[in-house]
């Protein structure tokens, strides 16, 4: 049977501080398939989660509680691992007006988080016993910011250690904007799941036809088809933007084999259209909306799980 895929952004960044252990559990509690989170790698060369290369003003305090200030942000891979845990990143700062209408007001704060390890997501889910949840992990590499990221195939070898370590391979899906990191995931290891990121910015393209985010690919040779060349990248998944998602797209990807998984979707609205339309799941800050919305559209809900002593 086919298994819709409920997949919580960030661990359900509407609700719970965003890429924290917190929402992590919260979202194992509350029952999905898949935990998305975003991956960075320090100076010491540890898996660390994160949305961004850097310790945000936003989202991160010092030891002191003072929030960071921006314009002074640290970047995460030039700072050891000890260095990034000396920030608290439990709850929004209030003073970035839109980022907390939009997020900060609806979550449950934590009262202290630290930003953490893949490591440490990977050993939760095993403490609550959760066999069925899978993982998407995001690397975050930037094609025109090298400074902020080891090369594809460094970051790639490091994530993939802490996948081995634990044995997660058969449960873990690499996502990511820049395919090259795709390719070195599929060059080391076959058998892991890769799933295309794609937006606006990832399908413009110089004279010569060829985006950055791409690895190497020209659209053109795939009359322009940004489903072709996921395909054409060894991508076993696409995960466009839930604006881009067309019938059309959708025809083409089921021609290929290939689900679709659109991100970040929060409304019942666009849930439920997307569903209609037979995407393969989707990718939501607000979890528990989308499980209702699968309840009413009498889809399969993944199990909860609570916490093992």
């Amino acid at each position: 049977m086919h298994t819709f895929d409920l997949q919580a952004h960030r661990g359900g960044r509407l609700v719970r501080p965003e890429n924290t252990l917190a929402a992590f559990g919260y979202a194992i509690r509350l029952g999905v398939s898949t935990l998305e989170l975003d991956m960075h790698v320090t100076a010491d060369n540890e898996v660390v989660i994160s949305h961004n290369p850097v310790l945000s003003w936003y989202l991160a305090r010092d030891g002191q509680g003072q929030w960071i200030k921006p314009g002074y942000e640290p970047v995460i891979y030039a700072m050891t691992l000890d260095e990034v845990r000396q920030y608290n990143v439990s709850q929004v700062n209030p003073g970035c007006v839109e980022y907390w209408r939009h997020y900060g007001q609806h979550q449950q704060s934590a009262g202290y988080e630290q930003v953490p390890t893949l490591a440490e997501v990977f050993a939760l889910v095993q403490r609550y016993e959760a066999d069925a949840i899978r993982f998407n992990i995001e690397t975050k590499c930037y094609p025109g910011h090298p400074e902020w990221s080891p090369e594809p195939d460094q970051f790639c070898q490091s994530v993939l250690a802490v996948v081995d370590q634990f044995g997660m391979q058969d449960r873990v899906m690499v996502q990511s904007f820049d395919w090259r990191t795709l390719i070195a995931t599929r060059q080391l290891n076959k058998a892991i799941t890769c799933v295309a990121l794609t937006d606006s910015e990832c399908r413009q393209t110089n004279d010569k036809g060829l985006s950055p985010w791409l690895a190497g690919l020209n659209l053109a040779d795939y009359g322009g088809s940004i489903v072709q060349a996921a395909k054409a990248a060894g991508a076993d998944i696409l995960s466009p933007h839930y604006h881009d998602v067309t019938r059309e797209m959708m025809k083409e990807a089921d021609y290929l084999h290939m689900p679709v998984i659109p991100w970040t979707v929060n409304n019942r609205h666009d849930m439920t259209e997307l569903i209609d339309i037979g995407v393969a799941g989707l990718i939501s800050d607000d979890p528990a909306l989308l499980r209702q919305v699968m309840a009413e559209r009498k889809l399969p809900l993944p199990p909860a799980y609570v916490l093992k002593k």
